[in-house]
């Protein structure tokens, strides 16, 4: 959590490091400082102007060219802030795609100790920071300070004191930046955590919003809620109480030092030192000069405050990443698999999961990884994916290690169909070919033929013809969020059809029966025998669900991290009694 990042060293170097993470539009970003700096110079001018109007001098040519800097200014400030805002926007959009990209790349023993719907705030609301802090502190500190440089120039040409005058209240600030800004540091941080905590629930609700309603524990979500935004409430609080006393701590500062000013300026034109026109002029730099250094000031607490919001984004842009080495994995036949003394825990686990295991499944076979709950057997299959690492030991794909082949050529070889498969948003075309190269961008019309001629290739048209049926709107059915709007064997079904569009080598179903009422089990069922059918496929199923059984070719026991047997089902079922236990004692 951010929190935790509070007085770690290396915070600042975490946070500057990510600038190198974002793509800066350089040239956008040179011409908006540098006109910046150019219209800092016409406002000396506007006012340099302005102070000798109002010591008397009303001449054509010097309206005129007040008038005209005006003018300029006006014109060009807006142009500039155009600019501004499009490389805000380019800031943004690139540092979003980078951090996207990272939470997409980072591998799961990360996810182990956070909260993945987090991300969505960081990516959503934190991932500004960089954007923020050129925009809002860095390109505003260059040109207030040169406009601070650019007034003491000036002024200085009236009198030598008058410029070190302007500079008598500079140290009171300096020590009111670094006292507000570790307070801001603080607070900022507290409200980022805060804000992925209440995003996070939020979206755990909606997802789970019917199994609130079922067991009506609505008045305990909204408690939970009101206690998340209680303390939201409490920190803003203390967030607007810091910046009150802030503006009365600088409002203080800036009238006592514009007493002084007024005071010892009025003694310097008594006495003949500079003219009316300069002491306007000096009066009204004055002015300017606080403001901007009361600017550069609150650019060392805005930092803090982005820093504070910084924090986690920095951790997570500096995880390690999956390995992506490895040459691209060609394997278009599946070949048998083979676990030779693996061993495996879990990152902040002691113990192992698995101890010394050796397995082998054969290819053109479906084959059942059967245990109780908790044995180890979607982890096993985790491992074969490269979700997780081996803590010793090696997978083999045909004659060569699963982790000598690139993280992504390798896992496009396996298509899960987990308990709970994934259905997005969309039609139901949409998501049957989801994740598909071959499908991509491809006309509806021509889309559907290819996805016809493939399901008749595979034997499978009646299955699909059917469940198609079932839809008025057929393919083109909407699917809400989470598809919400199917039951559970629907959306098992859309996943084996996306499946066998697939064409992968591998296809693994976990649990494929969990929730199933018989006659979806049914269907289901014989749906895994005739994918076990299609050449060249090696077909894995992970369950305790004795109807799979009918489906498989062999059996692999899995107790407590051991491989207690393994063989043809029917020998299985007849010499292993545990194996009979797993599946409810019959077959």
């Amino acid at each position: 959590m951010a929190k935790e990042n509070y007085g770690k060293k290396g915070v600042w170097k975490k946070y500057f490091r990510l600038f190198r993470k974002c793509k800066i539009p350089w040239i956008f970003l040179i011409v908006y400082l540098l006109l910046s700096l150019g219209f800092i110079n016409m406002g000396i001018s506007e006012t340099d102007c302005t102070a000798e109007l109002f010591s008397g001098n009303v001449k054509e040519s010097l309206l005129f060219k007040l008038i005209l800097i005006m003018l300029v200014n006006l014109v060009g400030n807006n142009i500039t802030s155009f600019i501004g805002n499009v490389t805000s926007a380019r800031t943004n959009r690139n540092m979003r795609t980078a951090l996207h990209n990272k939470i997409l790349r980072l591998p799961m023993s990360y996810y182990e100790g956070e909260e993945p719907r987090e991300a969505v705030y960081r990516i959503v609301s934190n991932a500004v920071v960089i954007d923020s802090t050129i925009m809002m502190v860095l390109i505003p500190f260059i040109t207030q300070a040169y406009s601070v440089i650019a007034i003491l120039g000036e002024v200085s040409t009236y009198h030598l004191k008058l410029a070190g005058l302007l500079l008598i209240m500079f140290p009171v600030y300096i020590l009111m930046t670094w006292i507000f800004g570790k307070l801001n540091f603080i607070v900022s941080m507290k409200q980022s955590d805060l804000g992925a905590d209440l995003t996070e629930k939020l979206a755990e609700l909606i997802t789970h919003i019917p199994l609130a309603k079922a067991f009506a524990k609505e008045n305990i979500e909204l408690e939970k809620g009101k206690k998340l935004t209680r303390q939201i409430y409490h920190m803003n609080i203390k967030s607007s109480w810091l910046g009150q006393l802030w503006d009365f701590s600088e409002t203080f500062v800036a009238m006592f030092e514009g007493a002084i000013i007024t005071i010892v300026g009025a003694m310097f034109v008594n006495n003949g030192e500079i003219s009316k026109k300069e002491w306007i002029a000096f009066f009204m730099f004055s002015s300017l000069f606080m403001d901007s250094i009361s600017q550069i000031t609150s650019f060392w607490t805005n930092l803090k405050i982005i820093q504070g919001n910084a924090a986690q984004l920095a951790e997570i842009m500096y995880s390690e990443e999956e390995d992506e080495k490895g040459v691209k994995c060609e394997i278009t036949e599946a070949e048998d698999i083979l676990f030779q003394h693996v061993s495996f825990k879990y990152e902040n686990a002691s113990d192992n999961i698995f101890d010394d295991i050796n397995l082998r499944i054969d290819k053109d076979k479906v084959t059942a990884i059967i245990g109780k709950c908790g044995s180890g057997k979607t982890t096993l299959m985790n491992i074969l994916i490269r979700l997780y690492t081996p803590t010793n030991g090696k997978i083999l794909i045909g004659d060569k290690e699963n982790k000598e082949f690139t993280l992504d050529s390798f896992r496009n070889k396996f298509t899960i169909i987990s308990q709970n498969p994934m259905i997005f948003s969309g039609n139901i075309r949409e998501n049957i070919t989801y994740g598909l190269e071959e499908y991509e961008n491809m006309d509806k019309e021509i889309l559907d033929t290819k996805v016809q001629e493939k399901i008749k290739e595979c034997n499978m048209e009646r299955f699909f013809n059917e469940f198609i049926s079932e839809f008025s709107n057929g393919l083109d059915t909407k699917i809400q969020e989470y598809g919400n709007n199917f039951s559970g064997g629907q959306r098992k079904k859309i996943a084996i059809i996306r499946a066998i569009l697939s064409n992968t080598p591998y296809i693994i179903f976990d649990e494929p029966l969990a929730a199933m009422d018989m006659e979806t089990a049914e269907e289901i069922i014989e749906m895994i025998k005739k994918v076990g059918k299609i050449n060249s496929k090696c077909v894995i199923l992970i369950s305790h669900d004795s109807r799979t059984i009918h489906a498989t070719d062999d059996v692999v026991v899995i107790d407590k991290g051991r491989i207690i047997d393994s063989g043809n089902k029917e020998e299985i079922i007849k010499r292993n009694k545990f194996a009979l236990g797993c599946l409810g004692g019959e077959v």
